[in-house]
C-alpha cells in the first residue's frame, strides 16, 4: 500500500491571517455589541438612583431635617421628579465595534449629569416660590453651596408651627442660616456624587457580566 501525502503551503503571512479572522468576526461582534447595550444605561441609572435614594439626605429630604429647614411642600413628588430627570435625561455614546491594530474594539458611555449639575438645577422640582414671592433654589443649596451663609440675621427653630409651610419649623431673627453641615455640599462631594461614587463597585460588576461572552 503506497502513503497519500499532502503539503500545503500558505500564501498570506501571520498578519494577514489575523486581519481576515477579525474581518470575519467583525459582523459577530457588532451584533454582540448591540444586543448586550440595548438596555445598559437604563439599567445603570437604576443602580445609581438607588444609591442616591441610600445617601442620609434622600430620608431628610422626605420626612427629616432638610424637609423642614427648606420647607419645600410636596416634598415627595418633587424628589422623585428630580431623580426620574436623572434616569431620562441620560446621553449615551456608543463607539461600535472597529479593527484597530490586532484588536477588535468598542467603548460605551453614558452621562447622566453634567459636572456642573446645571441641567439638574433647571429643573422646575429644583425650586419652589414662597408664598411672599421670593425664589427658594433648595437644591442649589444642597449640593453645590457648601457651608456658604444664605440667609443672613434668621435662624431655623425646629417645632410645631401654624405659621410654617410644613408645619413643622419657621425661620427666626438669630443666627445666620446655612445648609446643616453634615448635609452641605459642593459640586465635587454632594449629596448626588456620593450616590455615584458608592454605586461604582456595583456598575463595575454589572458591566463585567453584561459584556461576558
Amino acid at each position: 500500500m503506497s502513503n497519500l501525502s499532502l503539503q500545503f503551503k500558505l500564501l498570506d503571512n501571520q498578519k494577514e491571517i489575523s486581519k481576515k479572522i477579525l474581518e470575519a468576526l467583525l459582523p459577530l461582534a457588532q451584533e454582540y455589541f448591540e444586543r448586550v447595550t440595548d438596555n445598559l444605561s437604563n439599567n445603570i441609572a437604576d443602580i445609581i438612583i438607588s444609591y442616591i435614594k441610600n445617601e442620609p439626605e434622600y430620608e431628610s429630604l422626605l420626612n427629616g431635617t432638610l424637609k423642614y429647614e427648606f420647607g419645600i411642600p410636596d416634598a415627595g413628588p418633587r424628589i422623585e421628579f428630580i431623580l426620574s430627570h436623572i434616569k431620562s435625561s441620560g446621553v449615551t455614546k456608543i463607539q461600535n465595534p472597529i479593527i484597530r491594530g490586532n484588536r477588535i474594539v468598542a467603548s460605551y458611555q453614558v452621562q447622566l449629569i453634567k459636572s456642573d449639575f446645571e441641567n439638574l438645577l433647571a429643573v422646575g422640582s429644583s425650586s419652589f416660590t414662597t408664598e411672599k414671592g421670593q425664589q427658594l433654589d433648595w437644591l442649589r443649596w444642597l449640593l453645590i453651596e457648601g457651608d456658604t451663609i444664605i440667609i443672613t440675621g434668621y435662624e431655623f427653630e425646629f417645632g410645631p408651627n401654624i405659621g410654617s409651610r410644613t408645619g413643622m419649623g419657621i425661620m427666626k431673627m438669630g443666627n445666620s442660616w446655612r445648609v446643616p453641615p453634615e448635609f452641605a455640599g459642593n459640586v465635587n462631594n454632594n449629596w448626588i456624587t456620593r450616590g455615584i461614587n458608592s454605586a461604582v463597585p456595583e456598575i463595575d460588576q454589572y458591566l463585567m457580566k453584561a459584556m461576558e461572552v
